[in-house]
């Protein structure tokens, strides 16, 4: 019964691969303001998380962690650089992100 399960869960991953293949092609070629956007990326995280995948990273970054809404740039989330640091924080919920160099710079040296 074992080997079933293994060659279900291997064709599972696989269709769960494809599925989050075919539904970024589908995002690169939409813009974030298209209103298809914010569902096609529900299904991707909830595709991801079903199958314990990483949503892969430039669409990590487009979904707020706390509502899980698109975070359009100006609209739906405020962008921020400093200290080498984006900082995106979502107008809906407020939540925080902060990606890049995690330590502040420190005094310049000759």
């Amino acid at each position: 019964m074992a080997r079933r399960r293994r060659g279900r869960t291997g064709r599972r991953r696989q269709a769960a691969t494809a599925s989050v293949s075919m539904l970024v092609q589908r995002l690169e070629a939409r813009t974030l303001g298209d209103p298809l956007t914010p569902v096609l990326l529900d299904h991707l995280r909830r595709v991801c998380r079903r199958q314990r995948m990483p949503v892969p990273l430039p669409w990590r970054h487009m979904v707020c962690r706390g509502c899980h809404g698109a975070l359009r740039p100006g609209y739906e989330a405020r962008i921020r650089i400093r200290h080498r640091q984006r900082i995106t924080t979502c107008l809906s919920c407020g939540r925080v992100h902060r990606f890049g160099p995690w330590s502040k710079p420190g005094p310049q040296e000759d």
